[in-house]
């Protein structure tokens, strides 16, 4: 966690302090952070505040060395404790930085892929990236998109909506469901149907033999092969 700073914050034990005490009681909060960690003097020792709540801190006894000593002792009620500046608090905000990048931790590397420039000028750093899925739509509404070349292309022989789709300029329409249908019929010799007898479905007039109906489906991947 960043160390919290703040100038000119004392105050006083309200309860006495213990050397193996690990929460100390304070008169007053005025001035001081709302939150851990930050580092108070209290007589001749340093302690690391890491967590508030109210006028109760949490600390980390002898967080450092006063003149060479660096050992937790008792404090009386009414000792003044006074928000410090110290070496430790110093050297870590001049090492603060990225602690960790989607799960990584320590010395974070970052590498650049295809596509991607990373530069770094002062203290920003400039990730961009070129090609990809830029580009507007090719072709016109409807028209199934296509890579033509490395740019979109619209192709007239697929189109297709939300639920409805079309071949070869034929109108967008959804699944077919009707059964039954015997218009358009023409039985090939004899009465029977047969692998001449054509059908137009009942649309225009050009008509088609079952033969032509599969070959067709299975050109156009509807049916396997």
């Amino acid at each position: 966690m960043a160390e919290q700073y703040t100038n000119d914050a004392q105050t006083t034990l309200a309860s006495p302090a213990g050397s193996g005490d690990t929460t100390i009681t304070v008169s007053s909060t005025t001035g001081f952070p709302v939150s851990g960690n930050f580092r108070v003097r209290i007589d001749s020792e340093i302690l690391l505040v890491t967590a508030v709540a109210g006028t109760t801190w949490t600390v980390t006894r002898a967080a450092e060395a006063v003149a060479g000593v660096q050992t937790a002792a008792a404090h009386a009620v009414g000792a003044t404790v006074t928000h410090v500046l110290t070496a430790a608090s110093v050297q870590l905000a001049g090492s603060v930085g990225v602690t960790s990048l989607n799960s990584l931790t320590g010395a974070v590397t970052l590498a650049a892929g295809s596509n991607v420039t990373i530069t770094g000028s002062g203290n920003t750093l400039t990730i961009a990236a070129s090609g990809g899925g830029g580009g507007s739509p090719g072709g016109s509404n409807t028209q199934v998109q296509f890579n033509s070349s490395g740019s979109f292309g619209g192709s007239s022989a697929i189109t297709l909506s939300t639920t409805k789709l079309g071949f070869f300029g034929a109108s967008l329409t959804g699944q077919y469901s009707t059964t039954g249908q015997t218009a358009g019929y023409t039985p090939g010799v004899g009465t029977t149907v047969s692998t001449a007898a054509t059908f137009t479905g009942g649309l225009g007039s050009t008509a088609y033999t079952i033969g032509d109906i599969v070959r067709a489906l299975k050109t156009l991947g509807l049916l396997a092969q």
